[in-house]
C-alpha cells in the first residue's frame, strides 16, 4: 500500500524504495550535465564522519583548512614533492599539504586512535571552536564499535 503524503501524482515515476546500483548509475548519468560542478566522493568512512563533524556551521574554505590542520599535526608524513615555479595556473591542490621552501609535505588523515587522543584544547588552539569536543569523543565511539571495520560495514547496511 503506497502512504505518500503528497496529493496527485508523482513527478518521479522511476522512484522505488529499492533501487538497484544499475538504475542509480543511470538516474545519475542522465542528471549529471545538469551539475557540472558536482562531485562524488567514495571518502573512507573514518575521513568522510570527521569531515562531516567539521563541516557543522561552516563553509568550505574553513572545512578544507581545519581538515590540512588535522593532518598536518596528527597525521604522517607521506611524501613531499618540489614546488613547480612554472605553469602555475595548472598546478592542483593536493589537499592535506604543507610548504616548507620548495618542498610541498603531503600528510595522511590521522588514525582513529590519534584521533581519540588528541586534547581538546590543542583542537580549539588550531581553529575547531565548539567541535573540538566532538573530534576525540566520536574517535572514542568508532573504536569501542570496532573501529573503521564497523564504519566501513555501514556501507553494507540496508537504509529503510
Amino acid at each position: 500500500q503506497d502512504r505518500r503524503r503528497s496529493k496527485g501524482k508523482s513527478k518521479n515515476k522511476n522512484k522505488t524504495k529499492n533501487n538497484s546500483k544499475d538504475d542509480l548509475l543511470s538516474h545519475f548519468t542522465n542528471v549529471a550535465p545538469k551539475f557540472k560542478g558536482l562531485r562524488l566522493l567514495n571518502q573512507e568512512p573514518v575521513e568522510c564522519l570527521f569531515s562531516f563533524i567539521c563541516s557543522q556551521n561552516n563553509n568550505i574554505s574553513r572545512i578544507t583548512k581545519m581538515l590540512n590542520s588535522l593532518c598536518q599535526n596528527y597525521g604522517e608524513a607521506l611524501a613531499f614533492s618540489q614546488k613547480s615555479t612554472t605553469n602555475k595556473e595548472n598546478e592542483v591542490d593536493g589537499g592535506e599539504d604543507e610548504e616548507e621552501g620548495n618542498k610541498i609535505f603531503y600528510y595522511s588523515f590521522p588514525s582513529l586512535e590519534a584521533l581519540s587522543n588528541i586534547p581538546e584544547k590543542s583542537l580549539r588552539e588550531i581553529g575547531f571552536g565548539y567541535r573540538a569536543k566532538y573530534i576525540p569523543s566520536a574517535a572514542q565511539q568508532v573504536i569501542s564499535n570496532e573501529g573503521s571495520k564497523w564504519l566501513h560495514s555501514l556501507r553494507e547496511s540496508k537504509v529503510s
